[in-house]
């Protein structure tokens, strides 16, 4: 895990890791997220928001959940709220995701 922090140059600017390991080794998340200066999102691979409930404690910086895993737009709602909640920034894994929730909330 250092290995990445030792083979990034000072001069590149990594704004974070999208799913660095498999996702639901959250061990190792928890793990990044503690010897990483760079954010490490996850999320894009969870089924529902109780698998994102269960990460949130520790297991990375930012979430990205997927619309058709998190059970829809209710379930990517639940999501949202879940992160709000802890105090983690979310953000959708897909544009087209946000085409789908904006016709879930407007139709």
């Amino acid at each position: 895990m250092t290995r990445f922090a030792a083979a990034t140059p000072s001069t590149t600017r990594v704004y974070w890791l999208e799913e660095p390991i498999a996702y639901d080794n959250l061990t190792g998340y928890a793990q990044l997220t503690r010897e990483l200066n760079t954010p490490v999102q996850l999320g894009e691979t969870f089924y529902g928001p109780r698998a994102l409930f269960r990460a949130i404690r520790g297991a990375g910086d930012y979430v990205m959940p997927d619309l058709m895993r998190m059970e829809g737009v209710t379930g990517w709602l639940r999501a949202a709220a879940i992160a709000g909640a802890a105090g983690v920034e979310m953000s959708t894994h897909r544009k087209r995701c946000l085409r789908t929730l904006r016709f879930g909330l407007d139709g």
